[in-house]
């Protein structure tokens, strides 16, 4: 999970034909993904199920590991990124 801060990289993560890691710090997680430096939460899973969702897959995980900051999260809703009100 991103911080309410870190729209800029958010933005770049869904831009397409672009090297969205390029430059950016991360390191390897447990299972071996990437983890991005900076983000305020981590959560690692094991796909446990997969449905069908119309145009999407819905997958169910269980949590291999976890961690949590007290940072304030950058959220997206309804085309538009958006701040908890403080």
């Amino acid at each position: 999970m991103l911080g309410e801060e870190q729209e800029e990289l958010s933005r770049r993560f869904a831009t397409k034909g672009i090297e969205k890691f390029n430059g950016i710090p991360w390191r390897k997680g447990e299972s071996g993904l990437a983890l991005l430096e900076g983000a305020i939460s981590h959560i690692e899973c094991r796909v446990v199920h997969a449905y069908d969702g119309g145009d999407h897959t819905i997958y169910v995980g269980q949590i291999l590991s976890a961690s949590a900051s007290g940072d304030r999260p950058l959220m997206f809703f309804q085309g538009k990124y958006h701040r908890l009100p403080k």
